[in-house]
């Protein structure tokens, strides 16, 4: 009988604990650890992204030029601007013959991006201011515009209001017939015409 030689403990089978219930449960649960993020991580990456959006820029009337912080689009309304980041703010400016220029700021809100990547904003513009230069044949006489005396020609009036496209001149003068006529601005701001008068009894 030998003295002092002790038993030696026999390892653990790694193998043997796997295939334990408590193993199995355990390789179940990194089984579908690792497929739900196969499947879902490109999902949270992407989600993860600064999310974009598209704004449709409108304009009454249509046809303006439009231009993003200053720098020219290239595009007239109704113009589409793709790429604007959730959160941006920028300054929307249109150009459009006959029409004051109009700039306004718009922010690309997230609230409107969970409706949908597309936002749309509708400018108004207002036509501009014009100009009005009147001769006529003799000089000095007495200028309406719309039945409202505005001086005596030669004349040169600017800051006319253009809303309404026809506009009603009358021209009188002693000893002169009365002459009429109605122009229209169209989409010039200004107006040059020159009267002939006749006159009475000619």
């Amino acid at each position: 009988m030998h003295v002092g030689s002790a038993l030696k403990p026999t390892r653990p089978n790694p193998l043997r604990r796997l295939l334990t219930p408590t193993g199995i449960t355990v390789l179940g649960l990194l089984a579908l650890l690792t497929f739900a993020g196969i499947k879902f991580l490109p999902t949270l990456l992407a989600e993860a992204q600064p999310k974009k959006a598209t704004l449709v820029v409108e304009s009454v009337p249509p046809g303006a030029d439009v231009a993003l912080d200053g720098q020219s689009t290239g595009q007239q309304t109704e113009a589409r601007i793709e790429g604007l980041l959730a959160g941006s703010t920028h300054k929307v400016s249109l150009t459009l013959a006959g029409y004051e220029p109009r700039t306004e700021t718009v922010e690309i809100t997230p609230e409107e991006l969970k409706q949908g990547e597309e936002i749309r904003r509708r400018i108004f513009l207002h036509k501009a201011r014009g100009r009005l230069k009147i001769t006529s044949d003799p000089i000095r006489a007495e200028v309406y515009l719309n039945g409202k005396y505005i001086g005596d020609t030669p004349l040169d009036r600017d800051g006319l209001d253009r809303e309404k496209n026809e506009i009603q001149l009358l021209l009188r003068k002693e000893g002169f017939r009365e002459t009429r006529e109605v122009l229209t601005w169209g989409e010039e701001t200004v107006i040059e015409h020159h009267f002939a008068m006749t006159p009475r009894g000619g």
